[in-house]
């Protein structure tokens, strides 16, 4: 599985600089291997700064689902890493400590799923809800119907 892979304008690690989520394409050095991951990642940074602006940063990613716990195995423990699947297909607003920033993260499935269009499609048009929906429309006219 492949996701979009980019971080904040001017962010360096071991590797150099990295892709900025401002640039954004569908070129081959935003999307990476997600060998330990089942869902993609979009996480937006938001702060509202004292001139009344506010600044955005934003990355995107593999989801981070490796668990590792230590196994007994021939009197001696070893680490066991295996991929969890702690997180739903949804975006959700995370708490901070600050009433002046929010956090809000999405999670999906699928091959390069995290792009912003690919994200708001995903979350927006959830075919259960749009079944849930019909369903009850449909018993709702029933009983308006028996009355």
């Amino acid at each position: 599985m492949q996701c979009f892979e980019c971080f904040e304008e001017g962010t360096y690690d071991e590797h150099g600089k990295r892709p900025a989520c401002s640039k954004l394409t569908d070129s081959p050095e935003f999307k990476v291997n997600c060998t330990n991951s089942t869902m993609c990642v979009k996480e937006v940074h938001s702060i509202n700064l004292s001139n009344g602006q506010w600044r955005t940063m934003e990355r995107r990613g593999c989801a981070k689902q490796v668990n590792v716990t230590q196994v007994e195995v021939y009197r001696a423990y070893v680490d066991f890493a295996f991929v969890a699947e702690p997180y739903k297909e949804e975006c959700v607003e995370l708490p901070t400590e600050m009433r002046t920033s929010t956090i809000k993260r999405c999670y999906c499935r699928g091959n390069l799923c995290n792009s912003s269009t690919r994200l708001q499609q995903s979350f927006n048009n959830n075919s259960l809800i749009k079944i849930v929906c019909v369903m009850f429309l449909l018993s709702n006219l029933r009983l308006i119907t028996v009355i």
